[in-house]
């Protein structure tokens, strides 16, 4: 049966004892998979299972005036200080199941894998 080794949404299929090329194509394809998100027209951020930001796009760069180099591999809800100035949860952290995240959408929505909300927050400068 064959093994299937994932990352960063990438997955690749490979048969037992194929190792080194299942390695090498899974990294190829993860490669191509930054490259798309990057040059995503929309802002775009990913966030892992475990919190930490593992992709922030050019378009979230502008958005938010802070550099991938300074999000990518960062944990602790890093993600959210752009947007509202302190650590706090987001939507993507309700998607993650966090139950505080959840109480700050009062009409979050599920549909399957689907989570969607509405909210507001003030601009990188306060107002």
């Amino acid at each position: 049966m064959p093994e299937t080794e994932a990352t960063s949404g990438a997955a690749t299929l490979r048969p037992d004892g194929q190792g080194a090329c299942g390695a090498e194509a899974l990294h190829l394809s993860a490669g191509r998979l930054a490259d798309i998100i990057d040059f995503l027209p929309d802002a775009t951020m990913v966030v892992g299972r475990g919190g930490t930001v593992i992709a922030w796009n050019r378009a979230m760069e502008d958005l938010t005036g802070c550099p991938a180099g300074d999000m990518i591999g960062r944990g602790g809800r890093v993600y959210a200080v752009p947007f509202y100035g302190e650590r706090r949860p987001m939507l993507v952290d309700a998607a993650l199941g966090a139950p505080d995240a959840e109480a700050l959408y009062p009409e979050l929505e599920r549909d399957g894998d689907t989570v969607m909300a509405t909210s507001s927050c003030g601009s990188r400068t306060g107002a």
